[in-house]
């Protein structure tokens, strides 16, 4: 079972994009080339769509615009020009229809395939009313929910809400268009998206509490009040969010695909590539996509996005911790969580009990969001797979093999927040008590170790988990600065506040001619953010500090928010390997 997650989307055909020795129109789009009608498609082109090397903004913007270029005039209408990966959306006509084949540049060309949403006292089921008495809540966290939209008036969710947008391109957002930005955008008459929203985020006035009842909502709607959409669309947002919207922490993707695949699916058509190399940025940035596995009862086969190796897929189980037996399951399951008559809320003010794994992906996004304060640069890798390794084991009486059945974890949001706070791994940088928040080194696998009015933490030569190189006689380690970083205990420090300055200190202060410390030193100023940081949790990319063995480097961080200060201090030691 992977531990950390998976996808892939589509419908009615499958194409595999090996085959084609050059661009082979799939048969929904040569019937509307032979019928002379318009047709709506999704067109992959060359051009470093790799989950490990995105390709960057000007590379995708030329390779789109020589596409584009060789298109005639007239004969298309572009629905979504992707900024991430080298993709763009059509209405084209059959002239352009027929042109696909030999337009330069393009690697596959699939219809606009549909999916829909993955319906179907559950908080303490997983332990979240331990977050909440111990002050993690999801105060500071930003959750990207994509689904039907919201009722951003709800009493439950009312002033948390940071953003709407819609993502239809068959004309569902306000007043019958395809796109849409700005309050009301996401405005939902359905139920499943305020519903899944109220079960991540819910503040009690209504229903009761959700697992993260202090975080903020990104509402993005990308499916019809009847709970179906375009996969297109879900990929548009997707780009949107990551070329837009850097301060989201976490991503609910309560969406399923109309066709499941019996593995991982990140090469199974175009729309896997573009999901696989998406969701691979998400995961470089540390930020989670949930999705969850869908309602169908296969014990083999998920839907995209579940079935991405970067998404983390989530079943449901009933109230006694039996898996429901509508809910889909996999060796790429990664997780289970409550789906089964979950009340929670729906337009109106009101609420409704509904099942799915919709319910229990939005469980697991919940507890992302609660526990974001104690993980390293947003670690969706870290996460994972300590919700995997602290779940209750749940097994699959449905796909029994004799005396073998499948286990798959349920998650236990108390046992994992035990283990993050016992972890040194997540121990962060040491400053005042008071002002803790403004600034704050994280390291990513170092051991923590007691050191006055600082934080020391240390690895030892050759350690996986702490050094990132294999190069004997050094550490490499993995360092990021945190500005505005929220923690439930200490409630006089309000991240919310801007952080006007930031000045790195340190071994910058000696005027180090040491080449090794210029060159840490640098990685270090390339990965502060801009100033002024407004966002709460505000990280900087992670970058390596090397550190010889039998030595030790120290590092401070000052910040100001307003006329509050905080400096942050950690050093950095390398042990022998023997």
């Amino acid at each position: 079972m992977k531990l950390g997650l998976r996808a892939a989307v589509l419908a009615v055909f499958l194409w595999p994009v090996a085959s084609y020795p050059e661009v082979l129109l799939p048969p929904p789009l040569r019937a509307a080339r032979a019928r002379g009608e318009w047709a709506d498609a999704f067109v992959l082109l060359e051009g470093g769509t790799s989950a490990t090397v995105p390709p960057g903004r000007e590379v995708v913007r030329a390779v789109q615009g020589r596409f584009l270029s060789a298109l005639q005039r007239g004969s298309y209408a572009v629905l979504y020009r992707f900024e991430k990966i080298p993709a763009v959306t059509l209405r084209a006509s059959p002239v352009a229809l027929d042109a696909l084949a030999s337009a330069p540049g393009v690697k596959s060309v699939a219809p606009i395939e549909r999916g829909s949403a993955a319906l179907w006292g559950s908080v303490p089921q997983i332990g979240g009313d331990a977050l909440y008495e111990s002050g993690y809540r999801g105060a500071g966290a930003l959750v990207a929910v994509l689904d039907t939209g919201i009722d951003a008036s709800h009493p439950d969710i009312a002033g948390r809400v940071a953003g709407e947008e819609c993502f239809c391109s068959e004309a569902c957002c306000p007043e019958g268009t395809e796109r849409a930005s700005g309050p009301g955008s996401a405005q939902s008459k359905a139920s499943h998206g305020p519903h899944v929203t109220g079960i991540i985020a819910s503040g009690g006035t209504i229903a009761g509490r959700g697992v993260a009842p202090e975080a903020t909502i990104l509402a993005i709607r990308v499916l019809s009040d009847w709970e179906r959409g375009l996969i297109m669309d879900w990929l548009a947002a997707l780009d949107w969010i990551l070329a837009h919207r850097p301060d989201v922490n976490a991503v609910n993707m309560s969406l399923v695909s109309d066709l499941k695949f019996e593995g991982e699916c990140s090469d199974a058509n175009p729309y896997g590539e573009a999901f696989a190399t998406l969701l691979a940025q998400f995961r470089e940035r540390g930020i989670p996509v949930v999705a969850a596995s869908g309602n169908d009862g296969d014990t083999d086969r998920l839907p995209m996005p579940a079935c991405i190796a970067t998404s983390i897929a989530v079943g449901a189980v009933d109230q006694h911790d039996s898996i429901a037996a509508s809910s889909n399951t996999s060796p790429w399951v990664d997780l289970l969580a409550p789906g089964v008559r979950i009340v929670s809320d729906v337009p109106g003010g009101l609420v409704l009990p509904l099942s799915g794994t919709s319910m229990a992906a939005a469980h697991v996004t919940g507890a992302v969001a609660a526990l974001l304060p104690l993980v390293p640069v947003r670690y969706a890798d870290v996460l994972a797979e300590i919700f995997a390794a602290t779940g209750a084991p749940i097994v699959d009486q449905r796909r029994c093999e004799g005396a073998s059945c499948p286990v798959f974890p349920r998650i236990d949001a108390r046992a994992a927040l035990a283990k993050l706070a016992a972890t040194p791994s997540f121990h962060p940088g040491g400053g005042n008590r008071e002002t803790d928040c403004y600034a704050e080194w994280r390291v990513r696998g170092a051991e923590g170790i007691p050191w006055f009015r600082a934080a020391r933490v240390r690895c030892t030569d050759g350690d996986t988990r702490c050094d990132a190189d294999t190069e004997p006689g050094q550490c490499t380690f993995t360092v990021t600065p945190c500005f505005a970083v929220p923690d439930p205990r200490l409630p006089a420090c309000d991240p919310r506040r801007a952080i006007s300055s930031y000045l790195p200190l340190g071994f910058q202060e000696r005027r180090s001619t040491n080449p090794l410390d210029t060159e840490n030193f640098a990685r270090f100023t390339a990965s502060l953010p801009p100033l002024p940081v407004g966002a709460p949790a505000t990280c900087g990319p992670p970058f390596e500090f090397v550190v010889r063995t039998r030595s030790a480097r120290s590092l401070r961080l000052l910040a100001a928010a307003g006329p509050r200060r905080d400096v942050d201090r950690l050093r950095l030691a390398c042990l022998p390997a023997s």
